[in-house]
């Protein structure tokens, strides 16, 4: 059936990936919580879940697609997170590569303008491929659909993580000195439906505006450190 309100101009896809491995033992209930909160933010504003694309991918050694791309209602169901043994970068990296294109030349397929997907990526453990998972990021980041990637590290070397993973500067974000795991994951979920909110509004209108409203207990990371 037709939605009730006006089609969007624009759809942006969004993938959500989250950290489960073992690190983040102590706020994987608080990013479940987190993706219920994107679900209630969603399917109570319907034109902007019209505008909107959600994947959702965990990392522990492996990569698993725990919510294929799809437009969420309250029908959408939420899947549970548990940890797994293993920290790797690139596995979920390489999955990133693979979906992005085929998912936005199936979205092209359906709609006239697809805005470049973003990718919000947390981070929580120090990663065990450190030689090996930069070269999956550049081979993404030369990809024609290479993602926005907005990377928050709660972990430890946070600041360094976040720059390294983010695809510019701008949109690396780490939690704040001292922080709580659990505390800097609920944040992080503050800034996830802040942004989301704000993609989604301006690409109904057929434009790109990622802009991050950090709350408190997250900052960006200063290009200097």
């Amino acid at each position: 059936p037709a939605p009730a309100s006006a089609p969007a101009t624009g759809l942006v896809p969004v993938y959500v990936v989250l950290d489960t491995s073992p690190a983040a033992a102590g706020c994987v209930v608080d990013l479940g919580n987190a993706l219920r909160s994107l679900q209630t933010l969603l399917a109570n504003s319907p034109d902007v879940a019209s505008a909107v694309r959600l994947s959702v991918i965990t990392y522990a050694d492996g990569a698993d697609v725990v919510l294929p791309l799809t437009e969420v209602s309250w029908r959408t169901g939420v899947p549970g997170l548990t940890t797994s043994p293993g920290c790797r970068y690139r596995p979920v990296l390489r999955r990133l590569k693979d979906l992005i294109p085929l998912e936005t030349e199936r979205l092209k397929e359906q709609v006239p303008r697809v805005l470049r997907p973003v990718v919000f990526f947390l981070s929580v453990g120090q990663p065990e491929d450190d030689a090996e998972w930069p070269a999956a990021h550049a081979e993404l980041m030369a990809h024609t659909y290479f993602p926005n990637i907005v990377a928050c590290a709660i972990g430890a070397d946070r600041a360094r993580v976040a720059q390294r993973i983010a695809s510019r500067p701008a949109l690396a974000v780490a939690a704040v000195e001292g922080a709580d795991p659990a505390q800097s994951a609920v944040q992080f979920s503050v800034l996830l439906q802040r942004t989301l909110l704000h993609l989604g509004r301006s690409a109904i209108a057929g434009q790109m505006e990622l802009v991050l409203e950090c709350p408190q207990g997250l900052e960006p990371v200063a290009a200097d450190e």
